[in-house]
């Protein structure tokens, strides 16, 4: 069956029987036809099968559904111009009929079917013969001013002729539209078919290019079974009709075949063997060089046909301006097709670009080695080829490398000047970018100054040359605007209706510039919404996609957008995670193996792992992916032969994930040795002339978190050192960046508790110098101030005196400012609660124990729901206080530590249990054994889950220690009843195990031998346990005793209380 419109008609040989009842026609008509048959109908009208009762033929009379009235006379014109066609491959149209509401047109019926049912019956050549008769025919409508406008397969009937062989017969003009009558309410088209100009202007500015379009990707699809450019890249068909076909479908109509004839000219020729006009000859290379090349229309016809002449006329090659200029054109009309492929693949539906765009890359170096040999001005044609390709790749560096050779090897044409703009254009908007995100005002400003002078002002120069372009002058325009720092010009410059769909890089430039503004709008730097600013890329970037589905980098910038939006890796957006995800899954068809992807990939890994570690789940799986992803990224840049500077922020981004994949591991007691060991060995790959500032910081707090690791020995003492120069090379590098002195100043005030009493006060003095240098550069950071006031504290428990009052007061200050600037920052807030708890023997006025308790209670506003763990902590601390003071309120103050034990469980911060049962039990430890019950049970029970996860104690056998004494306590209350007594002490005894194997298993370092002694003393300073030890159950003495001589022998030292047994 045959299509009208899309719709079903007879096979041939098939007659259908004229006096079988049919449909009624929609309106009443001329009674000469008669219905036979509903052949098929659409949104656009319905197609019958009639019969002329006059001239006694078979008729297709096509009804249309137009309410318009500018439309009914427009495509009555168009008919009426129709029926002018007398051509063998052209659906005649007989008659053009307005009669009341009826619109119609009277047309042969073609008894046939349609070309798409036998492309796979048909050899390439005799494809090639049908399509190029559906040329001549367009040629003849477009002679008449006709654009048909809807070329497909299902619009080519194939009959037979009268000599039986097969022909084609371009039917359903129905959509068509004269030159002179258009109009932009009319027109349709299958967009599978349909030119990208089309897509964007409909019926507006149509030119016979659409058609040459059309029926290139008709020629496609005949040959590989898709009409996009992708599937001809993956085909075998013949070089030359890959040329035509390129050539039908360029998206620059104005690349195109400019007629019908020439198309068909060209496919007759393949047909018979003969050159093609798109071979590259130099004949053909001049005359088209002539044709489309504006800069070269200047030169005369004479000096045209004296280069042709001598091309034609000399075999051997003379070294003359002509012929320079021939190989010149020869080598341009090659970039040209180059380019227009590789639009092709980026306008292709999402696929894999990676094998097409890399052999396009291949050329590309191919023309760079080729350069190196060659005679200067013909080097420098190579260069520009390289460099055009390479800016189409978005390979950056490497285009503005080979550009500039051209440029110095005397290619000054316009076209090599715009490249040029178009490349600085794109490294300033990074820089500039990259500028816009550094912290500090000053090296902020620095890096824009640089951007300018490297990027900016060059940009500029050349788009000055750049006189004569091919690109739409709004655009220029916009570049010019946006290079001079006037956005908001540039982007109402590029909104403008004046450009073709086809054009997408109006939407790149767009995208860039508002990516800038929402930038310094999340930093707080403009007035600009962010969710306006927001809205308004993802409106951008849908337009560019539309346009270039398959262009990774637009994919990517969105994923970037998204990134910034997802907050703090602790508690990010889950909405912008997702949306992240999807852009992965998006650019992971595109690219499966881009470095980007994997980089983007390893950051939401990362994400992912610390969410897990924070909820106690599975976070190894998370984090052992991204390390994967992080050098899965630095491998596949390497392969690409990726610049080094881009390599070098891959590397950099990679060390700064394995620092925070550390830091979160320290801070959960989770070691991290390994993840520091690998730190150390990538941070070697860095060159030299790349370590900045940044990686002195991170390669210090990697040094010194070794150092932690190791405590008091000898690897400790030099890691601290290494730490100490690597923080001064970076402070040297970045002396006016705030926060790289109170990261300094910050791990200085650690070193005290690693290294020996001697070196504290030095240590702390020199960490109070930075962190007041900090304080002055950045006087409202609330980070810093926090940092200030940890560090004044450890001061004030270092010194004595009106000293040691004098620095406690600042500490308390500094928390103070910090906590007023930043309502929210807890930990600010649990400082100054910790002061009043512990360190107020040194505040200058000693508020009574009453009074600091309740402004203890006050600065943790502890009414509030859902505290932080950590708050929880203090508020223990308070209530257990509280029972020492007030003694009228003892039962109150039990039920609510009890409460906070219950909310602290809930929390599920396994690692501060053992603190709160800490407070429990020497709070329980004070009470009658009646009252203090419930302290005691429940602090076995936190101790129980602290003990029980293997990821919570550093040092188990400490711990050990400590789980016997609560269980001691516990069994001192009970030991009353015998059965519950006996439950305790096998739990007792389970203990005592354990820590007998600890004590052979661990090989004790001084630091945790001042603890476990420590611990075990404090335990045998209750002098009533002894007591009981003395006199009351052999059972337990023995099973307290074992381990206290478990303790005594481990930490070599005598017992405290003599005589115990």
């Amino acid at each position: 069956m045959s299509h009208y419109d899309d719709e079903p008609t007879f096979e041939p040989g098939k007659t259908p029987a004229t006096t079988k009842p049919g449909p009624q026609f929609p309106h009443p008509i001329n009674p000469r036809y008669k219905c036979i048959e509903l052949l098929g109908h659409g949104s656009g009208g319905a197609v019958y099968r009639a019969y002329d009762q006059q001239l006694q033929r078979d008729v297709a009379i096509k009804f249309i559904h137009l309410q318009n009235v500018i439309e009914r006379r427009r495509l009555l014109a168009e008919g009426r111009v129709l029926a002018q066609l007398d051509h063998p491959h052209v659906c005649k149209v007989y008659e053009v009929v307005e009669d009341g509401d009826a619109v119609y047109l009277v047309m042969s019926f073609v008894n046939g079917s349609h070309l798409g049912e036998w492309r796979q019956q048909f050899s390439t050549e005799k494809q090639v013969q049908l399509i190029a008769q559906i040329c001549d025919a367009l040629a003849a409508a477009h002679d008449k001013e006709i654009v048909h406008c809807d070329v497909k397969p299902n619009n080519i009937v194939l009959k037979h002729s009268d000599s039986s062989a097969l022909s084609a017969v371009l039917v359903d003009f129905g959509v068509a539209h004269s030159a002179s009558l258009l109009s932009s309410q009319s027109g349709a088209g299958t967009q599978a078919y349909m030119a990208p100009e089309r897509q964007q202007n409909g019926a507006d500015n149509l030119h016979p290019t659409v058609d040459i379009y059309s029926t290139g990707a008709t020629l496609l699809f005949l040959l590989t079974g898709q009409p996009t450019l992708q599937s001809l890249e993956q085909s075998d068909i013949a070089d030359d009709l890959k040329r035509i076909i390129h050539a039908c479908m360029r998206t620059d109509p104005t690349q195109r075949y400019q007629n019908m004839r020439t198309l068909s000219q060209d496919l007759q020729a393949w047909l018979n063997k003969r050159p093609i006009s798109l071979r590259r000859s130099p004949v053909y290379k001049a005359h088209m060089g002539w044709r489309r090349n504006r800069w070269i229309r200047g030169t005369s016809a004479i000096a045209a046909t004296v280069a042709v002449a001598l091309f034609i006329g000399v075999s051997v090659y003379q070294d003359t301006m002509q012929q320079r200029q021939l190989e010149q054109l020869e080598i341009r009309e090659q970039v040209s097709y180059s380019e227009a492929r590789i639009d092709a693949i980026y306008r292709s539906p999402l696929h894999n670009t990676r094998p097409e765009l890399h052999r396009l890359q291949q050329e590309a170096q191919q023309w760079q080695a080729e350069a190196v040999n060659q005679p200067d001005w013909l080097a420098a044609s190579n260069y520009a080829a390289a460099g055009r390709i390479f800016l189409y790749l978005n390979e950056n560096e490497k285009a503005l490398e080979s550009l500039t050779q051209a440029w110095q090897l005397g290619d000054h044409s316009g076209l090599t000047a715009m490249s040029l703009a178009r490349v600085y254009k794109r490294l300033y908007a990074i820089a500039e970018a990259q500028a816009r995100n550094l912290a500090n005002a000053e090296s902020r400003q620095n890096a824009l100054d640089k951007a300018h002078l490297d990027y900016q002002a060059p940009a500029l120069d050349y788009l000055d040359q750049a006189q004569d372009s091919s690109l739409p002058d709004a655009y220029v325009a916009a570049m010019r605007a946006f290079l001079q720092n006037e956005h908001q010009q540039a982007l109402a410059l590029l909104a403008a209706d004046s450009y073709p769909y086809w054009f997408y890089q109006r939407f790149q430039l767009a995208m860039y510039i508002q990516q800038g503004i929402f930038n310094d709008a999340s930093l707080g730097r403009n007035d600009h919404s962010i969710e306006h600013t927001l809205a308004e890329i993802e409106h951008t970037y849908q337009q560019l996609v539309a346009r270039v589905p398959s262009h990774f980098d637009s994919h990517l910038k969105m994923g970037a957008v998204y990134n910034e939006m997802r907050g703090s890796d602790n508690n990010p957006s889950d909405e912008h995670v997702q949306k992240i995800k999807q852009k992965l899954d998006i650019m992971a068809v595109i690219d499966p193996t881009h470095p980007r992807l994997y980089h983007l990939s390893a950051l939401i890994d990362r994400i992912q792992a610390l969410q897990a570690l924070q909820q106690l789940e599975d976070y190894e799986t998370h984090f052992n992916r991204a390390l994967r992803n992080n050098e899965l990224s630095l491998r596949e840049a390497r392969e690409r032969q990726w610049p080094e500077q881009h390599i070098v922020r891959l590397l950099t981004s990679t060390l700064n994930n394995l620092t925070s994949y550390s830091t979160a591991l320290s801070n959960s007691n989770k070691s991290s040795a390994s993840l520091r060991h690998r730190y150390f060995t990538l941070m070697q790959q860095v060159p030299e002339e790349h370590r900045g500032a940044r990686h002195y910081m991170n390669l210090a707090d990697n040094h010194f978190a070794m150092a932690y690791d190791y405590h008091y020995d000898e690897r400790a003492q030099e890691h601290l050192k290494i730490g100490d120069q690597a923080y001064i090379k970076a402070r040297q590098i970045a002396p006016t960046v705030a926060g790289m002195h109170a990261n300094h100043a910050r791990q200085l005030a650690l070193w005290p508790f690693h290294s020996p009493r001697s070196e504290a006060i030095n240590k702390l003095h020199a960490a109070q110098e930075a962190i007041d240098q900090s304080d002055e550069m950045a006087p409202g950071n609330s980070i810093i101030l926090y940092n200030k006031g940890h560090i004044y504290r450890g001061l004030a428990n270092n010194l004595k005196g009106a000293q040691a009052a004098a620095a406690l007061q600042v500490a308390l200050a500094s928390y103070q400012r910090a906590l007023d600037i930043s309502p929210g920052l807890e930990y600010a807030r649990q400082q100054i609660a910790d002061i009043y708890l512990y360190d107020y023997p040194l505040l200058t006025s000693s508020p009574s124990r009453k009074e600091r308790l309740t402004q203890v209670d006050n600065i943790l506003q502890l009414e509030r729901n859902d505290l932080p763990p950590f708050t929880l902590q203090r508020k223990a601390e308070l209530l257990r206080f509280q029972l020492k003071t007030e003694t009228e309120n003892k039962q109150q103050h039990i039920a609510r530590l009890v409460k906070v034990a219950e909310e602290l469980q809930q929390t599920q911060s396994n690692h501060i249990f053992d603190i709160v049962a800490n407070s429990l039990l020497a709070t329980a430890g004070n009470l009658p054994a009646e009252e203090a019950t419930p302290l005691t049970q429940h602090g076995l029970r936190l101790y129980d889950e602290y003990f029980n996860d293997s990821s919570s104690p550093d040092n188990p056998l400490m711990h050990t220690v400590v789980h016997v004494r609560a269980y001691f306590a516990r069994w001192r209350e009970v030991k009353t009843s015998a059965e519950v007594a006996g439950q305790y002490l096998a739990r007792l005894e389970q203990l005592c195990e354990k820590s007998q194997q600890l004590v052979q298993q661990d090989k004790l370092d001084s630091r945790r031998r001042k603890e476990i002694t420590s611990a075990w003393n404090s335990v045998n300073q209750q002098a009533d346990i002894s007591c009981e030890l003395r006199s009351n159950d052999n059972t337990a003495l023995t099973i307290y005793g074992g381990v206290h001589f478990a303790v005594l022998n481990l930490v070599n030292t005598e017992p405290v209380i003599p005589g115990l047994f």
